[in-house]
């Protein structure tokens, strides 16, 4: 922005006010700006500034697991049950926080008569509500 006076040139300064967040995804800044001539005679002018989120989050990492049965029901197998609760190893990161982990699990199938297998999808969910698996 530039201030012009008949005189001499205004002297320009800012205040930045409270921000505000309209929804989980955008935030915003109102800042005023001054100009002040060699009078103490000042015109200010508000302007918002927006920041949104439009960026997912990005998981890294990960692996496939395994593990020796333990018992008759698959979906209770400690190995499996660790492995799932630690999201297969998988880390998230967001440029605008933590996103929070959860996940799916598929049906298990048996693959044949000793192996049973399950698709599990791991997401990332950031405070905006956008999403990476």
């Amino acid at each position: 922005m530039t201030a012009t006076d008949i005189c001499v040139t205004p002297t320009m300064s800012f205040t930045e006010g409270a921000g505000t967040r309209d929804v989980a995804s955008t935030d915003q800044l109102t800042v005023t700006v001054f100009a002040t001539d060699e009078c103490g005679l000042t015109a200010d002018v508000d302007y918002t500034f927006t920041i949104t989120d439009t960026q997912p989050p990005v998981i890294a990492g990960g692996a496939d697991g395994n593990a020796e049965c333990d018992g008759t029901d698959p979906s209770l197998n400690a190995a499996y049950l660790l492995w799932r609760d630690g999201f297969g190893g998988v880390t998230a990161t967001d440029i605008c926080g933590t996103p929070t982990m959860s996940f799916t699990e598929g049906a298990w199938t048996g693959v044949d008569a000793c192996t049973d297998q399950v698709t599990v999808t791991f997401t990332a969910t950031d405070e905006s509500g956008l999403t990476a698996d």
